[in-house]
């Protein structure tokens, strides 16, 4: 694609605009491909630390498990792996959101005790853990409850039979009735 232009503000200050000579559209088939390539180096970098990694286009997760015992030395251990992946960011010209990074420690209640509640280090930020994280759409709790998750389902589902409730006196009996039956319980109109 012809004519397109870039410019960075690194330090507070716009640069000239430069023309760019290739380009990958986000959204194109190519975008997460490249992506995988350019990052493959990291899933060896993150296994040197005996931890395991999933690699979602453009998100990267970082996982492992351990008798709760280990936890402060695995916590140790994540530290330094996240360190290492940080100075790789930077080396590939690359960078680690540490605003968008979540640590989750998941451990039924009656394990939580052995947990630390300490912060990691992510750069030259602080990231404490939460209680639930995001995973592909679906929420994890650290206490493995799938609370939060439950919660959401159903304030979607409230939420949309609201919506139906309002638009209820404008529909025919027979599309009341579809959404009346449509689910393995009947649902109530409100």
């Amino acid at each position: 694609m012809a004519g397109r232009q870039q410019s960075v503000c690194p330090t507070g200050t716009q640069s000239v605009q430069e023309c760019i000579k290739f380009v990958v559209l986000q959204g194109s088939a190519l975008g997460p491909l490249l992506f995988v390539l350019y990052t493959a180096d990291l899933v060896p970098l993150i296994a040197d630390h005996s931890l395991h990694s999933q690699l979602y286009t453009y998100d990267t997760q970082v996982y492992v498990w351990s008798p709760p015992s280990d936890a402060s030395m695995l916590q140790a251990n994540m530290s330094q792996c996240i360190h290492n992946v940080v100075r790789w960011t930077c080396c590939n010209r690359l960078q680690l959101n540490a605003q968008k990074t979540e640590i989750i420690w998941c451990a039924p209640a009656r394990r939580r005790h052995h947990i630390p509640y300490g912060d990691v280090q992510v750069g030259h930020d602080s990231v404490h853990p939460v209680h639930s994280a995001r995973d592909l759409g679906v929420y994890v709790d650290g206490d493995m409850t799938m609370r939060t998750q439950i919660n959401r389902v159903l304030s979607s589902c409230y939420s949309a039979v609201r919506q139906i409730g309002f638009i209820m006196p404008s529909l025919p009996s027979h599309t009341l009735n579809t959404c009346h039956c449509s689910g393995s319980q009947p649902v109530r109109l409100l």
